[in-house]
């Protein structure tokens, strides 16, 4: 049990329960990081090595409970501060749940289907840019199998558009306020058809060269449109020339800006 200044929340598969109600979802983005979704808002969480704590982004830090486990369960202690508040743990927030699922099956099947107007109107009436999609589909649409145990990886709406090397998806996301600053620590092709996976986090406009043809140079536009780090833009600019077609190339020579302040 936890102490006075704590409670505790019971982790299950992708359900987070806190006094017998769910709460949120949890989603695993790889070994290290998750996304807790809730009603109001998404925040990624780092593992620590030793599995004993999640610290999340907006300041948190939830400790493994020293309780017996059940099987499939991990329980944490958070701060009480944090605790979620009884108007938040109610059967409504399980409509939510559905919704935030049914949001996500949408803009699978909008990706699928290269549907830009659906994904258009699934963004306008409220699903956040940044959602996460199974990857497993878009693996089986792209006819490409990721070497080594992260096919299942979920992946950023804007990392899916972008490895389907589908530009008009690109172009909404990065409307719709994408992080185009983002990391992707997921798999992705490389030019002789392998897999790059950079554990540490490959830049969204890195990962954008992975697109080929005409696909690549528009993409990059748009990424770049939304205004990348000028860091960014030089690190990849001079170790990934090699995966850049001759338009390209000339894009990154001649582009001068504007970038995101560091």
């Amino acid at each position: 049990m936890a102490d006075g200044d704590s409670t505790v929340v019971i982790l299950s598969g992708k359900n987070v329960w806190h006094d017998g109600s769910q709460f949120a979802s949890l989603k695993v983005l790889n070994q290290q990081t998750c996304a807790l979704i809730m009603a109001d808002d998404d925040v990624r969480g780092y593992l620590s090595a030793d599995g004993q704590e999640i610290e999340w982004e907006d300041g948190d830090c939830w400790k493994k409970a020293k309780m017996e486990q059940h099987k499939g369960q991990q329980s944490f202690a958070t701060p009480t501060r944090t605790s979620p508040h009884k108007s938040q743990i109610e059967p409504a927030n399980n409509a939510w749940v559905k919704k935030h699922n049914a949001d996500e099956e949408a803009v699978l099947e909008a990706l699928v289907q290269r549907d830009a107007g659906s994904l258009q109107e699934i963004l306008e009436l409220g699903c956040p840019a940044d959602i996460f999609v199974e990857s497993e589909p878009l693996w089986r649409e792209m006819g490409w199998t990721p070497e080594g145990d992260c096919q299942q990886m979920p992946l950023p709406l804007l990392v899916a558009a972008i490895l389907l090397q589908w530009s008009e998806g690109v172009r909404i996301c990065v409307e719709k306020k994408a992080n185009v600053n983002a990391t992707y620590a997921g798999p992705f092709p490389r030019s002789d058809g392998g897999t790059v996976q950079e554990k540490s986090g490959a830049p969204i406009l890195r990962v954008a060269l992975s697109a080929k043809g005409p696909a690549q140079c528009i993409i990059c536009q748009h990424i770049l449109s939304a205004k990348v780090r000028g860091r960014t833009f030089q690190s990849v600019r001079r170790k990934a020339k090699d995966e850049m077609d001759f338009v390209t190339l000339g894009l990154f020579d001649n582009f001068k800006g504007p970038f995101a302040e560091s």
